[in-house]
């Protein structure tokens, strides 16, 4: 009777046996490896690509890591995790997950850390410089993922080599080279600003000259040769050069400036000269332009005319009664009548 016992258990109870297969997969095999035995208190790693692909597909895993099956309850029965039949697997795969008798399923993180975060300066010498990294796990994953604290930190040093000795003489261009050569890349006329090792800044001229373009000729001043020309007289020249050294003679556009204040006598037409004189003055500037003046005098001969007004010195101010009325410009007189004696074109 004792030997019939011992035969019953050991056909019926399986020996498992802790290792882990060529898949990844850990814990304790039964039946030749066909299977996991899970009993309480106990886990098993599953690994196999086939079968968490099953898992996933049941909202077990990702498909892609590992999967822990967990044992926390006392029941000794459906502890076993087949692995050789993918249907057979799901089947209790599905009842660990499920939570029943304390038993559940978790995610393994294959790196549940961050990367490392903290730069190191880039000044000259040697400094230390900390990182920090994070452990990120998902309710899906197993409890014991991320431990507490979830953060690292890490002491680190760089050597960013000897600093050099301060030349304050020496002055760099915006993109640290040196002054001559950024001056060389910008056209004449602009402007950068150098700056030292110690901060000051200095203005330097851009020096390259533009491209040369030979059907450009320029005056003697360096301003175009037709600007040049419309600012000299009419009648002169004056040699144009190009950026080649090529010349070319330009004759000058300026028309001649007249004087509009510099009147001369034009035209006298005296309408009467007793009792009182009475008669007309023209006049005419350099710009061929006319001034009128009409005047009217107590007595003929004491009032004088001139381009700029009429004056009467040796007659008292109340028989001062002439008028001086001044039109200008006005419309050019007509011509003395032929024959006139009191009508004179000079």
């Amino acid at each position: 009777m004792y030997k019939l016992l011992m035969l019953i258990l050991l056909t019926h109870t399986p020996l498992a046996l802790a290792a882990t297969d060529s898949h990844g997969n850990e814990g304790n095999f039964v039946g030749g490896g066909s299977g996991f035995k899970i009993d309480p208190g106990q886990t098993a790693l599953i690994c196999q690509p086939n079968l968490l692909a099953a898992a996933a597909s049941e909202g077990i895993g990702n498909g892609v890591e590992c999967v822990r099956f967990i044992n926390n309850g006392n029941s000794s029965i459906n502890n076993l995790l087949p692995l050789a039949d993918v249907s057979s697997f799901l089947s209790f795969a599905k009842h660990f997950a499920s939570g029943i008798d304390s038993k559940g399923a978790c995610q393994v993180a294959g790196n549940p850390w961050g990367g490392w975060q903290g730069e190191p300066t880039t000044d000259c010498g040697i400094h230390p410089f900390e990182q920090t990294r994070t452990c990120y796990a998902s309710a899906a994953y197993c409890n014991d993922t991320c431990s507490s604290p979830s953060t690292e930190t890490r002491l680190l040093s760089i050597d960013n080599g000897e600093c050099e000795t301060c030349n304050s003489d020496i002055y760099l261009a915006p993109n640290g080279g040196s002054k001559e050569a950024f001056a060389a890349q910008c056209p004449v006329g602009e402007f950068f600003t150098a700056t030292n090792c110690e901060g000051d800044g200095i203005q330097v001229p851009c020096s390259q000259e533009p491209a040369c373009d030979a059907d450009i000729y320029l005056a003697p001043d360096g301003s175009p040769w037709e600007v040049f020309a419309a600012q000299c007289p009419i009648g002169e020249s004056f040699m144009s050069t190009n950026c080649e050294g090529s010349e070319r003679p330009r004759p000058c556009r300026q028309e001649p400036v007249c004087d509009a204040d510099s009147f001369s006598n034009y035209q006298s037409n005296t309408l009467q000269v007793f009792p009182n004189s009475e008669y007309y003055y023209h006049w005419i500037n350099d710009c061929g332009e006319y001034k009128t003046q009409y005047v009217a005098d107590v007595l003929y001969g004491v009032c004088v005319v001139t381009a700029v007004d009429v004056y009467c010195p040796d007659l008292p101010v109340d028989q001062q009664t002439h008028i001086n009325t001044i039109t200008y410009p006005a419309p050019k007189p007509a011509a003395c009548p032929a024959g006139s004696t009191s009508c004179y074109q000079y």
